[in-house]
């Protein structure tokens, strides 16, 4: 069976676009709100918010997988919706003593082991999501790092959806590269 390469230009492009998107239109589960417990009905708005996070992510995703003749981008979008939806539930639900790093070590170990299974489960499963894992936490602690100190203290709509945007590009960034990496390594680009 031949193998097709991706287009690493295609891939890191509409992939960090998505992500970017998702920040500027929906949001990442912050928790910038001063709950002090679980919070469920937080879940349920979060899997509407994941679910249209998903879509953009998966969406520019898919059409990078496409463009390079692969046929299994639509079961990875179907698993970027299915994470993100998951991970925002959880990230929406949760009181502010749960660290938004462990929201990212969440996402990081599903969106991973959902992207293997769309992929036809090709390479390990441990490589998948420990680098996935790895990346979405470093992601999510960068993010939150670089937001803080460049954005003023205090919320406001205005830098609500700043760092939204600022969340989407790095932690984009190391997805991506994650993503690829572990796409490539699976034998598309040999």
């Amino acid at each position: 069976m031949a193998t097709r390469k991706i287009n690493v230009y295609v891939w890191l492009l509409l992939s960090i676009a998505g992500y970017i998107a998702a920040g500027f239109l929906t949001h990442f589960p912050t928790g910038t709100n001063e709950v002090t417990e679980w919070m469920l009905e937080g879940a349920v708005g979060g899997v509407f918010q994941g679910a249209i996070g998903g879509v953009l992510i998966g969406g520019a995703q898919w059409i990078a997988l496409r463009v390079s003749g692969h046929r299994f981008g639509g079961r990875w979008m179907l698993a970027a919706v299915a994470g993100f939806a998951l991970t925002h539930a959880v990230g929406d639900a949760r009181p502010l003593s749960v660290h938004f790093v462990w929201v990212g070590l969440f996402c990081g170990l599903l969106v991973s082991f959902l992207f293997w299974l769309a992929q036809n489960k090709e390479g390990s499963v441990w490589l998948w999501l420990a680098t996935g894992t790895a990346a979405a936490c470093v992601g999510f602690a960068v993010g939150l790092y670089v937001a803080d100190a460049v954005l003023p203290p205090g919320w406001t709509p205005a830098t609500g959806q700043q760092r939204h945007m600022m969340y989407g590009l790095i932690i984009g960034l190391l997805q991506s590269v994650a993503m690829l990496l572990l796409l490539r390594g699976r034998g598309i680009d040999r």
